[in-house]
């Protein structure tokens, strides 16, 4: 089996991406998702990525997510790892996730851990199906591998959510892993680190944004249909007591993506069905 790295990276960001590679390793090759706003569509590849187990394709415009949609239609590897273009890897640890798909045929998508010394993130030290995570886990998009037969063509992030979106400036990797399991996929967390990220966490700086609390309170009206409206002053209580972004403006926000999740039919997922 085969793995790719999808590094998904803007504008000059394609310099940092060239330090995500390691020396060549048979069986593991590298995908450069360049998103270029009008300023750098002339810019050329570093030589640094000019190298036979790497390719770049480009895209316009804006928005995470569909940086990561354009890196998974491309893709051509047994298995896809989805990367930024600040992590560091090591090839056992990669060859370990390998395994990981081999001993479980069934698979579909997989989560992992990320190691980091700036920001440390706590895991379940056991694996579980997405069906039965446990309370307060969530995934970050450098944790996820997924078998690219059952992706690729099925499954997508939604370019509403995500860094560059129009509103709901996170919350994409929620979403995807909901739609994975609303198709049926095999989806499971295995406690074992695949990559460093040793850099600030976007998220880590955009807790108080309209934005990162909108796509809160969406992802809490999605999850709990009928149950939402006492969930947003929890979450404004905390998230005020997290950032002091002021709790009625928390609360504002967390209601207004909510009504964002509705005006759009986010409301779609029958969540009894898949979390049974």
């Amino acid at each position: 089996m085969t793995i790719e790295i999808l590094i998904c990276t803007i504008d000059r960001g394609i310099d940092n991406a060239a330090k995500v590679l390691m020396p060549p390793h048979k069986g593991i090759s590298y995908l450069v998702s360049w998103q270029q706003t009008p300023a750098l569509e002339s810019a050329e590849v570093p030589v640094e990525l000019r190298r036979d187990d790497v390719r770049v394709v480009t895209l316009s415009g804006k928005g995470l997510a569909r940086n990561r949609n354009n890196a998974i239609s491309h893709a051509k590897a047994d298995i896809c790892v989805l990367a930024d273009d600040d992590v560091r890897y090591e090839p056992a640890k990669l060859i370990s996730a390998l395994e990981v798909f081999t001993t479980h045929p069934s698979l579909d998508i997989a989560t992992f851990k990320y190691e980091s010394r700036y920001s440390p993130k706590h895991y379940p030290a056991y694996p579980f199906d997405f069906r039965h995570r446990p309370r307060f886990y969530y995934v970050a998009s450098i944790e996820i591998a997924f078998r690219r037969t059952s992706v690729q063509g099925r499954l997508c992030f939604n370019e509403l959510f995500g860094l560059g979106a129009e509103a709901l400036t996170a919350g994409e990797e929620e979403i995807l892993m909901l739609d994975a399991m609303q198709l049926g996929l095999d989806c499971r967390f295995f406690p074992m680190a695949i990559v460093h990220h040793d850099s600030p966490s976007t998220c880590t700086h955009s807790t108080a944004s309209p934005g990162f609390i909108m796509a809160k309170g969406a992802l809490v009206r999605i999850l709990n249909r009928y149950g939402y409206m006492p969930r947003y002053f929890v979450e404004a209580y905390r998230l005020n007591r997290q950032c002091h972004c002021g709790m009625l403006f928390a609360f504002k926000m967390l209601r207004r993506g909510g009504i964002y999740a509705k005006q759009h039919k986010l409301l779609r997922y029958d969540i009894k069905k898949i979390f049974q």
